[in-house]
């Protein structure tokens, strides 16, 4: 996921969790983190890989802290063994 900050590999307007595709967006998103977490607790790799995140610099002032709040809850219960 890009920031759109001059450092993230791409500049300009970013429509991750906004715009037209912001749904379908943040589902692929959810898809591919189970996948990678899948992934990562094999028994092989749980040790190699301790920690994964979710996402790096989002940008809250596009997309809206709300957005990013509900976002980060449905990972969190996704990935939860027993969610609440």
């Amino acid at each position: 996921m890009n920031s759109g900050y001059n450092h993230s590999g791409r500049q300009g307007t970013i429509n991750f969790l906004n715009g037209v595709m912001g749904v379908a967006n943040a589902q692929r998103t959810l898809n591919i983190i189970r996948t990678v977490t899948e992934f990562i607790s094999q028994p092989e790799y749980k040790n190699v890989v301790p920690m994964f995140s979710v996402l790096n610099e989002p940008y809250a002032a596009t997309i809206g802290v709300d957005i990013l709040r509900h976002l980060y809850v449905a990972k969190f219960i996704s990935a939860s063994p027993h969610p609440c």
